[in-house]
């Protein structure tokens, strides 16, 4: 038997505004399923969402490019966390 894997690619949450945060915190976000745990988030990529569709909600620029880059690689989840990678081209939220 072959068990499937997904892809997941790791971020820092200092990659996400303070106002991101706030809004993941959230259980009524539309369009958007996630997983959230002590030190971050799991975040489903769903094919469905567009750039119009995640900003609509309140969810910034930085947290849509980094969303839309993520499903771009193949990935079917992103991991937000605080300990995440940090990316040096990615614009950094110290909050």
């Amino acid at each position: 038997m072959k068990l499937e894997t997904f892809t997941c690619v790791d971020a820092s949450t200092g990659h996400i505004t303070k106002k991101d945060n706030e809004l993941l915190k959230r259980t009524d976000l539309p369009g958007i399923s996630l997983y959230e745990y002590e030190y971050g988030y799991f975040v489903y990529l769903s094919e469905d969402e567009t750039k119009e569709s995640i900003t609509s909600v309140g969810l910034s620029a930085d947290f849509t490019f980094l969303y839309l880059k993520a499903r771009e690689t193949g990935a079917k989840f992103l991991t937000l966390d605080c300990d995440g990678t940090v990316y040096p081209d990615l614009p950094q939220h110290n909050w």
